[in-house]
């Protein structure tokens, strides 16, 4: 495997378990097998954690009577070192309902929160980690699918909604952690869905996705003291650098059957560069939720199937791959 012997700065993800392969993987090549073998998928990266522990979650799937069914006796959040141990940070039915609900989570700055959209019927649930209690804050006008996040300071909210134009494609609002003070931008002069919401560091700016299909998406930065909004560059699930230099971003090819991209692009659309490109390589894996970048250096991670790889700007990417407990 591959791994970057410099400093390996730790992050925070996600992942689902479904019983019935048996292939146990890994974190800087140390297995960890004190549990049956099962397969292990990968959801989103969360964020980054300590010097020397990542946060991983896990849950359990098993089919009866063709159904899926959660098990939530191994479910939760787990603390695990580069060297491979392996401890709970924290578990719970909620924290298993949190995992087994949403299509993407986001994680609060200061670890203390998951945010995350219900994939049943779209509500926006804040689960506090500390003290177990999962809040409805949003639950009218919203997408079934949605992707909200939270500013840098964790006192807001970017989310898509339609409320105030019922007849048009949901827009980028905001609101409180609490669910109160919904503030609406407005139609887009673009006319289209937009979602996947971004916070620059100074929680000035929001990139989004603007379109109905990612093959033909667009980026588009927006403002959030003024609405405006300004087109970026082709591409979906774009995620701001630390130091607000970079945008990190995925890009699917128009030919069909192609596989996403990773690219890098200025905040002003220059130096748009691929830093990951699967067609040249061949390689099939799919890339998942948006990068998360690093606050302790220019650097980001991306969920590649059940693998993590780690890059940034002038960076050559490496793989991490993930134990299970």
């Amino acid at each position: 495997m591959l791994v970057n012997r410099r400093r390996l700065v730790p992050l925070a993800l996600v992942c689902a378990m479904a019983a019935g392969i048996t292939t146990a993987c890994r974190i800087g090549g140390i297995p960890h097998s004190d549990s049956p073998p099962a397969d292990l998928v990968l959801l989103s990266v969360l964020g980054w954690s300590s010097q020397s522990a990542v946060l991983v979650g896990w849950i359990e799937r098993i089919e009866r009577t063709g159904e899926p069914r959660t098990l939530c006796a191994h479910a939760g959040l787990y603390s695990v070192s580069v060297d491979g141990t392996i401890s709970r940070w924290h578990h719970g039915p909620g924290v298993c309902e949190a995992l087994a609900a949403a299509d993407h989570l986001s994680l609060s700055r200061d670890r203390s929160k998951l945010l995350y959209a219900a994939k049943h019927n779209g509500s926006i649930h804040v689960y506090n980690l500390r003290t177990g209690r999962d809040t409805v804050v949003a639950q009218d006008c919203l997408p079934i699918t949605s992707a909200p996040a939270w500013s840098p300071h964790g006192t807001s909210i970017a989310f898509s909604a339609n409320c105030s134009h019922p007849q048009e494609r949901a827009q980028i609002h905001l609101m409180r952690d609490d669910g109160t003070g919904r503030r609406d931008f407005g139609v887009s002069e673009m006319a289209d869905q937009e979602d996947q919401p971004a916070w620059s560091v100074d929680g000035r700016r929001l990139v989004i996705t603007s379109g109905s299909s990612i093959r033909s998406s667009m980026l588009v930065t927006l403002d959030t003291a003024t609405g405006v909004r300004r087109g970026l560059v082709r591409g979906y699930g774009a995620s701001w650098s630390e130091t607000s230099d970079w945008i990190a971003f995925f890009r699917l090819a128009n030919s069909s059957g192609s596989r996403p991209s990773i690219w890098l692009v200025r905040p002003d659309g220059t130096g748009e560069h691929p830093v990951i490109d699967p067609e040249a390589s061949e390689d099939s894996r799919w890339l998942s939720d948006p990068a998360v970048w690093s606050p302790f250096d220019n650097q980001f991670a991306v969920a590649r199937e059940n693998e993590v790889w780690i890059g940034g700007p002038g960076r050559p990417m490496h793989r991490v791959f993930i134990a299970r407990p």
